[in-house]
């Protein structure tokens, strides 16, 4: 399948715009991309402006004509979180057809061993209605986009954004594997109602304590 150029051009530039910190001027656009003439980064940074992916801001060095510094803007972020979707996609389809669909459960279980780990340490100590606002709002920097909801002898935890909504055939795996890690970590029984994954609006977890335990 051959590349649009725009998104071509968004992938590279844009690339090098994240490492690079988020600004370069026109010369380091060119030297890292590695473009042996700036006329030709231009006219790309002049598409991916024209189409409000790139911005410019100008920097007046004294005598002279200013300098123009690039930048991603907004819309570009969430472009390129798209293209990255896209590509993990065919790769998870790629793996499906070689037949290494282990491959793709292995690596979701370990991301939630290492995230459970992680979750626990910043946990430690914590109990109750205390316990639940960390776990929401590390499932904030986490890009979940969660509300944590204090019901009768329970809590809800909302989450409106999920990396789950790949839709790959593993998705109840996935799903299961969030429900025990999010179990593990706060030492309650947690339920699983509804998941974006599987064409719901919201992922709906439901925590409630163990027997023994009156919280919340």
């Amino acid at each position: 399948m051959r590349e649009d150029p725009a998104e071509r051009d968004l992938r590279i530039i844009g690339g090098a715009l994240k490492r690079f910190g988020g600004e370069m001027s026109l010369s380091e656009v060119a030297s890292q991309v590695s473009m042996t003439r700036m006329g030709g980064a231009l006219k790309r940074l002049a598409s991916l402006e024209e189409k409000g992916i790139v911005g410019r801001r100008e920097v007046r060095q004294g005598v002279g004509r200013p300098m123009h510094i690039f930048f991603l803007t907004d819309r570009a972020e969430t472009i390129l979180q798209a293209s990255y979707g896209k590509l993990l996609t065919e790769f998870i389809d790629y793996l499906e057809r070689d037949g290494r669909r282990s491959v793709i459960t292995d690596f979701i279980s370990a991301r939630y061993e290492v995230q459970a780990q992680a979750y626990s340490l910043k946990c430690s100590g914590l109990e109750g209605e205390e316990l639940m606002k960390r776990i929401e709002g590390l499932r904030e920097e986490d890009g979940y986009m969660p509300q944590l909801i204090k019901g009768v002898g329970c809590y809800e935890l909302l989450q409106f954004n999920c990396p789950h909504t790949l839709r790959v055939p593993q998705v109840r795996e996935a799903c299961g594997m969030e429900r025990k890690m999010l179990s593990c970590v706060t030492g309650m029984d947690v339920q699983v109602s509804h998941t974006i994954a599987e064409n719901g609006k919201v992922c709906r977890f439901i925590f409630r304590p163990r027997s023994g335990d009156d919280s919340p």
